[in-house]
C-alpha cells in the first residue's frame, strides 16, 4: 500500500513544479504572458520543462527546467522520507518551491522582485504564527533586513567610491540590490531570529568564496572585466540547513 506521505510528496511535487514554472517564465516578462524570451511568442509550460524549441524563432529554451524539476523533485523525495509530521514537511516543500523560484529568477535576471519577496515575508510570519513563534520570527525578518541594510549601504558606498574616476559606461554596478536586502528579510522570517545572522552570513560567505574564484580565475586568463554575481542564490543556500535541519 502506497504510504500517505509518499502521495503527498508527488502531488507537491507536481503542483510545485507548475507553478515554479509558470512565474519563473511570465515574471520576468513585461506583459507577465506565457512567452518565449527571444520572440515573445506563446509557449506552453510542457515545452520549457523539456527542453524544447520555440515553434516560432526554433530557438531552444534554457536547460534550467531540468533543474526545477530536479530539485523539487528530489526535495520532496527528502521530506517525504525525513520530516517528522506531515504539516512540518508541507511547510518545508513550499519553502523550497518559493527558493527555487527565486533562486533561478536571480541567476537568469540578476533581479529579485518585490513581490515576490512581499508575498514570503507575509508567508513567513504566517508560519510563524501557526507554529507558536510569531515573535522569533517577526524580530528575525527584522534583524535579516538590518543587517542586509547594512550590506547594501556599504555596497553603495564602495560601489560610488571605485566610480569616482571612472569613465561613463565603465562604472561598477552595486554589488547588492535591494531585492538581496528584502530576501534577507524574509530567510529572517523564516529561520527566525536564532538563526538569521548564521544563515545570512553563511550566504554572504559563499558569495565572497565565489567571488575570490571568479576573480583568481581572472588573472589567471588575464581577462579582466566587472565582476557580477547574483547574490540571492547564495543567500539561499546559506540558509537551507537552518530551515531543514
Amino acid at each position: 500500500m502506497l504510504n500517505w506521505s509518499y502521495l503527498l510528496s508527488i502531488t507537491l511535487f507536481f503542483l510545485e513544479t507548475a507553478i515554479v514554472t509558470y512565474f519563473y517564465i511570465t515574471l520576468p516578462q513585461k506583459k507577465g504572458n506565457l512567452a518565449c524570451y527571444d520572440c515573445d511568442s506563446k509557449i506552453n509550460i510542457f515545452d520549457f520543462l523539456i527542453y524544447s524549441k520555440c515553434a516560432s524563432c526554433g530557438n531552444r529554451f534554457n536547460f534550467d527546467g531540468f533543474w526545477i524539476i530536479g530539485i523539487l523533485l528530489f526535495s520532496n523525495i527528502y521530506l517525504s522520507i525525513s520530516s517528522a509530521n506531515t504539516n512540518l514537511m508541507i511547510q518545508r516543500s513550499i519553502i523550497l518551491a518559493y527558493f527555487t523560484l527565486i533562486f533561478f529568477i536571480d541567476i537568469r535576471t540578476h533581479y529579485i522582485f518585490h513581490t515576490t519577496t512581499m508575498f514570503g515575508l507575509l508567508g513567513a510570519l504566517i508560519l510563524g504564527f501557526l507554529n507558536g513563534n510569531f515573535l522569533s520570527s517577526l524580530v528575525g525578518a527584522l534583524s535579516g533586513f538590518a543587517l542586509m541594510f547594512i550590506f547594501y549601504l556599504f555596497g553603495i558606498a564602495f560601489t560610488k567610491f571605485k566610480n569616482r574616476n571612472s569613465n561613463p559606461g565603465n562604472e561598477l554596478e552595486e554589488a547588492l540590490g535591494f531585492g538581496d536586502v528584502t530576501l534577507g528579510t524574509v530567510i529572517g522570517g523564516l529561520v527566525t531570529f536564532e538563526f538569521v545572522f548564521n544563515a545570512l552570513i553563511t550566504g554572504i560567505l559563499l558569495a565572497g568564496m565565489v567571488s575570490l574564484f571568479l576573480i583568481i580565475k581572472m588573472l589567471f586568463q588575464k581577462q579582466y572585466s566587472n565582476l557580477f554575481i547574483a547574490y540571492g542564490p547564495y543567500l539561499i543556500l546559506g540558509s537551507i540547513p537552518y530551515i531543514l535541519f
